[in-house]
Parts: structure tokens; sequence; C-alpha cells
């Protein structure tokens, strides 16, 4: 069971990693908008990133809960460390695939002609929500390798 605990705490970071790089992507093609031909460009590369690491992110969203139920189901001692980060794992995995993707599918599918001022207003909501994204994403991977290393 130790080795699905590491699996999970891996995945975590992986995924952290993934957010990171989604962040920045965004901040780095915002700056790209007023100018039509690498707004499609930005656009293009990031639906490719979208669709591609979805997946990846619903699965590390579905697996503290499969290690909760096995927890569970085979009536396990673990620490208190494990408990909160596999809930803080789970809590934010369902906020990134359920808030954050569609609004990054919004971005990766907004039409150009609509003007400057409308895309600005998505993407200032989207950047205080990474801000606390990238927050909440570290803390949950320190605590699954303070858990991970502590038990």
């Amino acid at each position: 069971m130790k080795d699905f605990f590491a699996l999970i705490t891996i995945l975590s970071i992986f995924s952290l990693g993934i957010d990171y790089f989604a962040v920045i992507s965004f901040e780095r093609g915002s700056k790209l908008v007023p100018s039509s031909s690498r707004a499609v460009t930005f656009k293009s590369v990031l639906g490719w990133a979208i669709y591609s690491v979805s997946p990846v992110k619903s699965a590390v969203t579905v697996l503290p809960l499969i290690a909760i139920s096995f927890i569970i189901f085979f009536q396990m001692e673990i620490s208190l460390l494990w408990w909160i980060g596999l809930f803080l794992q789970f809590g934010y995995g369902i906020y990134f695939v359920g808030y954050i993707y569609p609004k990054m599918r919004r971005f990766a599918n907004w039409d150009l002609r609509n003007p400057i001022a409308k895309w600005e207003s998505l993407y200032s909501t989207f950047a205080k929500a990474n801000s606390f994204l990238l927050i909440f994403g570290t803390l949950v991977s320190i605590l699954l390798c303070v858990a991970f290393f502590l038990s």
C-alpha cells in the first residue's frame, strides 16, 4: 500500500507541474492577445495542451478517492497527514477540473473577433483563481511528501 501512496505523491507533484506550466503559458500568452496571428498560435498550442492534459488531471483527481476507499475497505491505519493530504489533493483536483479547465477551454476557443476588453476581463478572473490554485497545489504536494516520508 505504501507504493500506492508513493504513486499518488509523485502524480500530485507531476500534476502541480502541469498546472504551473498552464499558468505560465496563460501569463505569457495573454501578452500576445493584441496581435491576431500570435493569438491564433497561442490558442492552438493552448488547446492542444488542455485536451492532452485533461485526462491526466482527471485521473490524478480520482486517485485519492481510490486510496481512501482502499483504506476504509481494508481498515488500515494511516497518519493524520495522509488523510489531510488525500482530501486536499481530491479537493484541489475537483477545483481544477471543475472550475479552472472550463475557463481554460473558453480561452482556447475564444473568438478573436471579440473585443480585447472581453478577453482581458476573462483573463483577470482566471489569473485571480490561479494565484490561489498554485498556493493550494504547493501545499498539497508538500503535505503528501511529508506524509510519505514520515509513514
